[in-house]
């Protein structure tokens, strides 16, 4: 190829290559079409980085595997190969202060973490609402929240409310997603609120009967963790003017607000009682 050492023929010769499948032929240029072949790969994102690694651009394969992985639409699998040879590029690379590489990393882990929990989503659930558990997409980290609260977990408990918690933080830290960060915070609470039969508790020990409900076993769960429940949960207030709660008849029921209040006063001594203690 070396005899017709311009950009065009170098460009028409990569793409015979590439519309004939010839991509290891492709692929497989001597250092001295280095550089055509990158400008060629340039709009060719899922070979590119297959380049940079074999120049040894490693900052640069990192930053085409990261956008393939923000992109990856139809399969799980893939984006969880793609953030992890992103990670490994990332690594290897010497382009980033070290400070940026900590971040950079840090928001990798965060996206795995989110795919290990779509991973962990009961194979039933996945199912009923039509998502095949083997060749899956990657899943919003709304959707993730609604599979582990809502009607479709039939068997959500505490550990399932905790998980749409620990989503809520990972994926909304960003505070131009407030809005959005407030609102689900508050459904994932409610509708561990609207687990159980709040209106007819019928009980001696009304309150230690509240105790035994998903929305304090939560609470509790998240006190045993360390999570400051003043920014961990929705006011007080919160509750009593939310809409679903108001639906299910629960905002102006005398027995709910007295438990409700009764139950928050107990989560603020408890949480005033541990931070003393530390």
């Amino acid at each position: 190829m070396n005899l017709f050492n311009t950009e065009n023929f170098s460009d028409f010769a990569f793409k015979w290559y590439m519309d004939r499948g010839k991509r290891s032929k492709l692929m497989s240029q001597p250092t001295t079409q280095h550089e055509n072949l990158s400008k060629f790969l340039s709009s060719h994102d899922h070979l590119k980085w297959l380049h940079d690694i074999e120049r040894q651009s490693f900052y640069q394969a990192f930053d085409t595997l990261k956008d393939l992985a923000g992109k990856e639409a139809l399969y799980l699998e893939r984006k969880k190969t793609l953030l992890s040879l992103a990670k490994l590029a990332l690594l290897a690379s010497d382009e980033s202060d070290e400070d940026e590489t900590i971040q950079i990393l840090e928001d990798i882990t965060n996206e795995q973490t989110l795919i290990t929990h779509q991973e962990t989503i009961p194979v039933e659930v996945l199912q009923s609402v039509s998502v095949d558990p083997v060749e899956m997409p990657p899943l919003s980290p709304e959707q993730l929240i609604e599979l582990y609260i809502s009607d479709v977990n039939r068997d959500r408990d505490e550990s399932d409310f905790k998980k749409a918690l620990d989503v809520l933080h990972i994926a909304y830290t960003d505070e131009t997603l407030r809005d959005q960060y407030e609102a689900l915070r508050l459904r994932i609470w409610s509708q561990a609120i609207l687990v159980d039969d709040w209106a007819n508790v019928q009980a001696d020990d009304p309150i230690l009967v509240a105790r035994n409900t998903v929305f304090f076993k939560t609470v509790e769960i998240a006190l045993h963790e360390g999570f400051d429940l003043a920014l961990y949960m929705p006011s007080l207030e919160s509750f009593l003017n939310c809409e679903e709660l108001k639906t299910a008849g629960l905002t102006e029921n005398p027995s709910f607000q007295f438990l409700l209040r009764a139950g928050y006063e107990q989560i603020l001594r408890t949480q005033s009682d541990m931070d003393v203690e530390i």
